[in-house]
C-alpha cells in the first residue's frame, strides 16, 4: 500500500532579530511559497541570539516577546 504524504521542509529564519516588514516578508514569502507548492513547512528562528529588539531592561530577555511576533504573524498570514 502506498500512502501519499506530503513533504516536509523547515525554514530557518531571524524574524524576531529584526522585526520589520521586510524582514518578515522575506521569510514569509518562502512559507507561503513552498506550502503553495504542496509542502509541510515548519518555520524555525535560527540566529540563536537574545531578541535584543525585544528587551525593555538588561535582566529581560525578551523571549517571550519574539515568540509572540512570530506567533502573530504566523497566524494572520497563514
Amino acid at each position: 500500500m502506498n500512502i501519499a504524504t506530503k513533504k516536509k521542509i523547515v525554514l530557518l529564519g531571524m524574524m524576531s532579530n529584526m522585526p520589520v516588514a521586510g524582514n518578515a516578508w522575506l521569510v514569509v514569502q518562502y512559507l507561503l511559497g513552498f506550502q503553495q507548492l504542496g509542502y509541510d513547512v515548519y518555520y524555525v528562528e535560527a540566529h540563536g541570539l537574545s531578541p535584543s529588539k525585544w528587551m525593555a531592561g538588561p535582566a529581560d530577555e525578551g523571549h517571550l516577546k519574539a515568540a509572540n511576533y512570530i506567533n502573530d504573524e504566523d497566524e494572520a498570514i497563514l
